[in-house]
This record gives C-alpha cells, structure tokens and sequence, in this order.
C-alpha cells in the first residue's frame, strides 16, 4: 500500500514563518529548444497569461475559503498564501508570461 501524502511542503509544519517558492520561469525559446533537444517537435504554443490571472484569483477565493482548515495545519499560512498569490498575480501580462506546448514525438 502507498502512503497517504502529507500536505505540501510549504504547508508542513516546521518549515521556518515564510514561503520559499521554488518555481523558476523560462523563457519561451529555451522550453522550445529543450522539448526538441530531448525528441521532440512543437506542434502548437499557446499563450495562457490572460487565463492564469484568473487561475490565480480562483486559489486566492479558495485561500480565503479555507483559510480555517489551512490555518490548522500551519498557523499564519492563508495570510502568506494571500500575500504570495496577489503579489504574483500582479506580474501577469507585464513581466510574467505562461505558455502551454503541444509536443510530439518526433523519433
């Protein structure tokens, strides 16, 4: 039998009072070159920025929803979500973008 997961790392209590995100966002071109170093070819690209505003409003309403619950597993976390999730939506569409590739095998 697997393990039950815990909750996310950033939630584990004992992780220090702050987020570390660890995400690191790349340029277009070197997510294009590395499908296509490791086989494969790009079929479409698809600009979803104008979207991912709205995917980030959605987990900042369910934050807010289920601030109680998060709060249990580590107190203080819903606020620095909040926090996290407005300060990143603020870059969307000016200094952030979010694509999504279609790829196929090539070999």
């Amino acid at each position: 039998m697997l393990p039950q997961p815990g909750p996310p790392r950033a939630l584990r209590p004992g992780r220090g009072h702050r987020l570390r995100p660890r995400g690191e966002l790349r340029p277009l071109s070197e997510l294009v070159a590395a499908a296509e170093d490791a086989g494969f070819s790009v079929e479409t690209t698809v600009d979803l920025t104008r979207h991912y505003h709205r995917t980030i409003e959605q987990w900042t309403e369910n934050v807010r929803a289920n601030a109680a619950a998060l709060n249990r597993i580590r107190p203080g976390i819903a606020a620095q979500l909040e926090h996290y999730l407005d300060v990143s939506n603020a870059g969307w569409g000016y200094t952030t973008k979010h694509y999504a590739l279609v790829l196929r095998n090539a070999r």
